[in-house]
């Protein structure tokens, strides 16, 4: 293992507090069918309001702080393929019991840079607010697409927030980061 303090700008994540991400979910379903049910008795169509919401979702993307071969992409999903940018962009991509999992592409719903950015910072979040002592997580990667330039975007945004990252420098199977997370007494594993 490498240990990098300091790392350039995402990933399965195989935590303990996997199963608070997934309560989290369905809490803010029940708040959507809360909020449906509400709309409706005031006679608001909610499918409206969502395609209002994946619209502004879109704009933010298109002018936010996104490389432009991503936003070059969704000009291409808005002028040939428009329920194709709405399934990119709906929701945001769900962490279930087997880690972060969609298809490769642009947009919330999507495996990309910034979907796995966002989910590493929200277990960087996590982990400073609810764990003690030194911060520190290992990362590994496998054979999947991406898995490598995922893992060293992760550990580029632990870095960022002051966690120690200790990267495996080449493929290896979940079984090792593992042990590689009791070995080093770290805080968390990513792969």
């Amino acid at each position: 293992l490498q240990r990098q303090k300091k790392l350039t700008p995402t990933v399965k994540i195989y935590t303990k507090i996997g199963f608070l991400l997934n309560i989290y979910q369905y809490i803010c379903l029940d708040v959507r069918e809360n909020v449906k049910s509400d709309r409706q008795d005031k006679t608001i169509n909610y499918k409206n309001h969502m395609e209002k919401d994946f619209r502004t979702v879109v704009q933010s993307w298109l002018d936010g702080n996104f490389d432009e071969a991503t936003k070059a992409q969704i000009r291409e999903l808005q002028a040939n393929d428009p329920v194709g940018l709405e399934d990119a962009f709906y929701r945001n991509l769900e962490f279930g019991t087997g880690g972060l999992r969609g298809i490769m592409g642009v947009g919330t719903n999507r495996m990309n840079k910034y979907t796995v950015g966002m989910a590493t910072q929200g277990l960087a979040n996590y982990m400073k607010a609810n764990c003690e002592g030194p911060l520190s997580v290992c990362i590994s990667f496998d054979s999947r697409n991406n898995s490598p330039e995922f893992a060293q975007i992760a550990a580029n945004v632990l870095a960022a927030n002051g966690i120690h990252v200790y990267i495996f420098d080449k493929l290896h199977p979940i079984a090792l980061m593992s042990y590689s997370v009791r070995m080093k007494k770290a805080t968390a594993g990513i792969m």
